[in-house]
């Protein structure tokens, strides 16, 4: 489905939209003593982050440089966010949020390996899952299946049929499938997030809205621009951890 249009946002201003709802989740957390109204607010930056990735995937021209980009950032943003998590220099309790979509991506891209080495691409599946969780990725294993679950909600065909299977979606909207697709992305979202997080995550839905005005459009297109929104994370996160200490 094409998905471009006139009107909407584009990737440029989502990623602008997901950087604001993450650096309030953040000063909550680091600078007003876990704040739940900015917590709540951040916990709609990483579907967006996630849905990124998966666009990020469908076009990119070299998978490779785009694991290794997000992984050599992981590795820059452990530090500061480990200061900014628990004030230790390393902390291996629990890992930033480029080691999830790093992982996200392969598995995606096994997920196409597996049409022709089924068996190779489920093991490889299975141990990014169990390493996740055992290194503590955030947002770990649920982090790594709601990146799966937008990738195939994409995929009108396969996402209606599975949508439909399990009930989410019946009879004819006015906004066509793209309305009923989101409803049940949202919905089998919110099943999600409860099972593994808890009611609090449950504000992450919410992120289906700036989803939703998407326009397929990818923004204007700068390398300095591009690289800003990656040296955003690591970046706020070690302001955020000297503030902290300048201040309280």
């Amino acid at each position: 489905m094409d998905k471009r249009t006139e009107t909407g946002i584009t990737s440029n201003q989502l990623k602008l939209l997901a950087c604001i709802f993450m650096l309030c989740d953040h000063v909550g957390l680091v600078l007003m003593n876990n704040n739940w109204i900015m917590r709540a607010v951040g916990r709609l930056a990483f579907p967006i982050f996630a849905f990124l990735l998966v666009e990020g995937y469908r076009h990119t021209s070299d998978i490779r440089k785009y694991f290794i980009r997000l992984f050599l950032f992981a590795l820059i943003s452990e530090v500061p966010f480990d200061l900014a998590s628990t004030g230790q220099v390393f902390d291996l309790q629990k890992q930033n949020i480029f080691f999830t979509l790093a992982a996200g991506l392969v598995v995606l891209y096994l997920g196409k390996v597996a049409k022709w080495n089924q068996m190779g691409a489920v093991i490889g599946i299975v141990v990014i899952m169990v390493v996740s969780e055992a290194l503590h990725f955030d947002y770990g294993m649920a982090g790594i299946l709601l990146i799966v679950l937008i990738y195939y909600s994409a995929k009108d065909d396969t996402a209606e049929q599975v949508f439909r299977n399990a009930g989410l979606v019946t009879g004819h909207y006015p906004f066509g499938w793209k309305l009923r697709q989101n409803m049940g992305f949202a919905i089998v979202s919110a099943v999600l997030y409860f099972l593994f997080y808890g009611i609090r995550q449950l504000y992450a839905v919410l992120a289906i809205l700036p989803i939703s005005l998407y326009n397929g459009e990818y923004g204007r297109k700068n390398k300095v621009l591009k690289y800003t929104f990656y040296v955003f994370y690591p970046a706020h996160l070690l302001i955020l951890y000297l503030l902290s200490k300048a201040v309280l």
